[in-house]
């Protein structure tokens, strides 16, 4: 039977080839990423590796599921620290619009092709989505209640929420600040003393530089 010390040193073991995993797929992608390399990064051996995780599958479910972890923890930070109705929902969608940028991008064109990580972290995000919906529909249902929500039932709002940041992430020409402000701009009134307006900026693309070249000929 372990001891408490033993469990320590095993929970901070873990931890370390959590974030060693997070830092070789975000650098390389699931597919190019080999357990030798996160093995390599954590300054552990392959055996120990596998003792935590059967697979590069498992491990890679593992970040999907610390990234999600994160997320609640950011999520009862933003909570803590607001008061405002915006600006409660607006440090709120900041670290959703960061997660699903990050953890979630090649999750929108998921087909039958794709592979059982990315499949796992679907089913995962699936799961999880629900209690975060509860949690910004409890935060509408408040603004609800002082007449500065733009829709009236805070459910269907929530989810909407939740839809149009996954879809604003998917551009890269607005960054989750600007992706954060639009959104909750769109369901919470905001009293002029609050309103701090945030000019959209554009990040420009390959197709303006196209254009532009177009042009000047």
């Amino acid at each position: 039977m372990a001891t408490g010390s033993e469990e320590r040193w095993r929970g901070v073991r873990r931890r370390r080839l959590i974030d060693a995993a997070a830092r070789v797929f975000a650098a390389r992608g699931f597919e190019a990423a080999s357990m030798d390399d996160i093995a390599r990064e954590a300054g552990a051996g392959k055996p120990t590796l596998y003792r935590y995780f059967a697979g590069k599958d498992a491990l890679f479910e593992s970040v999907f599921i610390d990234a999600l972890d994160t997320l609640e923890a950011r999520l009862d930070v933003a909570e803590a620290t607001t008061s405002g109705h915006a600006e409660r929902l607006l440090a709120m969608l900041r670290p959703i619009a960061a997660m699903f940028r990050e953890h979630v991008a090649s999750l929108r064109a998921l087909s039958d092709a794709a592979s059982g990580a990315d499949r796992s972290r679907r089913r995962i995000l699936r799961q999880r989505r629900g209690h975060i919906e509860v949690r910004i529909a409890d935060v509408l249902a408040r603004a609800s209640a002082a007449g500065a929500l733009r829709i009236a039932d805070p459910k269907f709002a929530a989810r909407l929420i939740i839809g149009m940041v996954w879809s604003g992430t998917a551009s890269a020409e607005y960054d989750d600040e600007d992706v954060a402000r639009a959104v909750a701009a769109l369901f919470i009134e905001t009293g002029k003393a609050d309103a701090r307006p945030r000019p959209l900026v554009r990040v420009p693309t390959i197709n303006d530089a196209a254009g532009a070249g177009g042009a000047a000929r």
